[in-house]
């Protein structure tokens, strides 16, 4: 719920940036917000970065320890040329 509530601003932002991108006058308060909704964006871009990075979070863990598992049979096994203690 709070997603679509950011994604809803996020829309309404951008709309406000390309309307006051396609005033004919750039003054300083259209700069100025023009300036804060790009912050802004880039704030967001952040943290939809850092959300999806925290998705595959329990995926990388996984990973490693199906590698360790992997390596383990495999020096278990004397294929690696590693020399393993049981």
């Amino acid at each position: 719920m709070a997603q679509e509530g950011l994604a809803l601003k996020a829309l309404k932002l951008l709309n406000t940036y390309a309307s006051l991108s396609g005033q004919a006058v750039e003054g300083t308060n259209i700069t100025d917000a023009k300036h804060s909704i790009e912050r802004s964006m880039d704030l967001l871009v952040t943290a939809f970065e850092n959300q999806l990075d925290k998705l595959f979070q329990s995926d990388a863990l996984d990973v490693s320890a199906d590698v360790a598992a992997l390596e383990g049979m495999l020096n278990m096994d004397g294929l690696t040329g590693n020399e393993f203690t049981k």
